[in-house]
C-alpha cells in the first residue's frame, strides 16, 4: 500500500480500526455444490467466541476525497496481508 499514491497519505496519518462481527474464509480444499450445481469453495465464518457481545477490529485506512460535483466522499479500506505459514 505504501507504493500506491492513493493511500500514501492515509498510511502515514489516517489509520483506523474497523469493527466487524466476523469474516468469511474460503477453504479451497473442501468443495461444496451451490443450489445451481456449481462447485464452490466451502465458506467458514470466523468470529469472536461471543459474537453477540464481542467484535473484531481490522486495521484500516481512511481518506476524504472531493468527488463528483465537488461533493466530499469518505473512503475506507481494510489493510490485508496474506497469512504466514
Amino acid at each position: 500500500m505504501a507504493e500506491k499514491p492513493t493511500w500514501r497519505h492515509s498510511l502515514r496519518r489516517l489509520r483506523c480500526l474497523m469493527p466487524a462481527g466476523g469474516w468469511y474464509e474460503l477453504n479451497e480444499y473442501e468443495l461444496v455444490r451451490s443450489d445451481s450445481g456449481r462447485q464452490l469453495k466451502q465458506p467458514y465464518l470466523i468470529s469472536a467466541p461471543n459474537a453477540d457481545a464481542d467484535a473484531i477490529a481490522f486495521a484500516g485506512l481512511w481518506a476524504v476525497w472531493t468527488g463528483r460535483h465537488s461533493r466530499l466522499a469518505l473512503q475506507g479500506g481494510i489493510a490485508r496481508h496474506r497469512a504466514y505459514p
